[in-house]
């Protein structure tokens, strides 16, 4: 279990990772893996980062919906990728933080692996989101709260506020809710640039929410620091 701190009270909330790896792994209800198909160096090293940072859930599959969707649910909740790794062929589970080397993490240049990439797709001031607002469940009260998280710059800068609303049920504190309404809101930043990259086999590591750096000299681009959405394979 993960401690997680609310004003007045201690709430014994669920690691995520745990959460994920019951769903996995169990034989009656879940996903029925064998632990020899998931690698257990990234799940333990994402529970202990969960650990440490206080981050628990209070969340339950009422089998509602698919233990699919619920599995995406909890995965959105802490901010994580879980994918097949095509390197061991395992399942590895990766939380998605601010916690990489900008001079370790893969550089690709026309000469290295880089075959073309796209202007950026920029969101205006008028698109971007201002505020996030998170609906959460304070377990010991049993009520749906809610938190903002606000950028004065954009709301400032636009006309009026473009809010985002989330619910992330399984948040049991007004604290832990206001670290995701800010880790949302940043996400959803009018600086943020998307780009569509394209790589030959020598990125065959890169991994949906993996770290890297391209450079393109001929679009004034030098190392460019981006994170990977989604992974597609072309022949």
């Amino acid at each position: 279990s993960t401690t997680t701190e609310a004003t007045d009270y201690t709430i014994k909330a669920m690691n995520g990772a745990h959460i994920l790896y019951q769903c996995v792994t169990d034989r009656s209800w879940g996903r029925g893996y064998d632990r020899a198909r998931i690698d257990e160096t990234s799940w333990l090293a994402t529970a202990q980062k969960l650990y440490d940072e206080g981050f628990g859930l209070c969340i339950a599959w009422k089998r509602q919906d698919t233990l699919e969707a619920f599995v995406g649910q909890v995965v959105k909740h802490i901010g994580a990728t879980m994918f097949v790794s095509r390197e061991t062929g395992l399942l590895e589970l990766r939380l998605i933080r601010d916690d990489y080397d900008p001079d370790t993490i893969p550089h690709f240049t026309y000469d290295s692996g880089l075959l073309a990439l796209s202007d950026p797709a920029t969101a205006t001031l008028a698109d971007a989101v201002g505020e996030v607002i998170v609906k959460y469940h304070d377990p010991a009260t049993d009520k749906d709260l809610q938190v903002r998280a606000q950028n004065l710059a954009v709301i400032q800068s636009g006309e009026g506020i473009n809010s985002q609303n989330v619910s992330y049920q399984g948040l049991p504190t007004q604290a832990l809710a206001s670290r995701v309404a800010l880790r949302d809101l940043k996400a959803q930043s009018a600086e943020t640039s998307r780009y569509k990259v394209k790589l030959d086999r020598r990125a065959w590591r890169i991994y949906p929410g993996a770290v890297f750096k391209v450079s393109a000299p001929d679009k004034g681009i030098s190392n460019l620091i981006l994170r990977a959405g989604s992974v597609e394979d072309t022949v």
